[in-house]
């Protein structure tokens, strides 16, 4: 490793996986920060896919249950805590009995006969069957 004089700021050159990079030794304070801000306004826009979900990344989630479910599940099914009300996550239901697509669909239909009680209501008269169908299929597929 050596020194070399650049732009009067000191600079180290090294060796990095047979490549040469030009690492940055010392600068006065304030000067270090105003570079990295510049070379990150300069480089060009690269979008990153984020992985925001417990859900396969080519699902989509459902309209429907973004409108009725997600109020109380959260957004992805991660549950959440309003208040003194604790609503369930729905990530993993479907290793629980009783929980298979058939069984979901028939529990949005008719929570009691599940044994879930208020605030879970029917969604008998709210969604049509295709829209339980294709929630309760998303919903299974949360791991």
């Amino acid at each position: 490793m050596d020194q070399v004089r650049k732009d009067s700021k000191l600079h180290w050159r090294c060796q990095l996986y047979e490549r040469e990079c030009l690492a940055v030794a010392w600068f006065p304070a304030g000067v270090r920060q105003e570079q990295q801000e510049k070379v990150f306004r300069e480089a060009p826009f690269k979008p990153v896919a984020l992985k925001m979900s417990a859900a396969d990344d080519s699902e989509a989630i459902p309209n429907a249950y973004v409108r009725q479910c997600a109020v109380c599940h959260g957004a992805r099914g991660e549950g959440i805590t309003r208040g003194s009300l604790r609503f369930p996550p729905l990530i993993g239901i479907s290793s629980k009995p009783r929980r298979t697509v058939e069984d979901l669909v028939a529990l949005l239909n008719d929570p009691v006969a599940y044994g879930l009680e208020p605030p879970m209501r029917s969604f008998a008269n709210k969604l049509t069957e295709d829209q339980k169908q294709e929630i309760a299929e998303w919903i299974v597929k949360l791991k």
